[in-house]
């Protein structure tokens, strides 16, 4: 099927050859115009991205023995944001192995300067002989939903 198009392109190319070639020029500068929208599209998106900023504690202070990782999610960008999800890695400090990963995730709608925090249980199969205190949580993986 598609040898019949390339057979039928060849064909109007012989008969039109300025059309063709104008209507060529043209579809390549529409597709650079949508090449260079797109691109930058993404860059403010990643802008934006940067602006929020994910922190990870344990802290028993702030929540239940049951729920001791505290999540903090500040909105320092100027877009509203719909919903926050990602992943908490969990590491014994000094080694880079991965012990265990956490999924988290809020619908929470955050307004501009806007903090929202909640607290997390830990991994259920996680070893029960280390101390959790003396673990090193990091915020891996994240996706955030702006509302356009």
């Amino acid at each position: 099927m598609v040898w019949i198009a390339g057979i039928v392109f060849l064909i109007l190319l012989i008969i039109f050859p300025k059309r063709i070639l104008y209507i060529l020029i043209i579809i390549g500068i529409l597709i650079g115009i949508y090449y260079i929208y797109d691109k930058n599209e993404a860059k403010k998106r990643a802008i934006e991205i940067d602006k929020v900023k994910i922190s990870v504690k344990y802290n028993i202070f702030r929540c239940d023995k049951k729920y001791p990782l505290y999540i903090s999610i500040k909105n320092r960008g100027s877009k509203i944001v719909n919903k926050v999800e990602g992943i908490i890695e969990i590491y014994k400090y000094g080694y880079s192995s991965r012990l265990k990963v956490q999924r988290y995730s809020t619908d929470k709608i955050m307004n501009t300067n806007e903090i929202n925090s909640f607290c997390l249980k830990l991994p259920y199969d996680l070893n029960t002989n280390l101390i959790f205190s003396k673990l090193d949580y990091r915020v891996g993986w994240v996706s955030i939903d702006f509302k356009e």
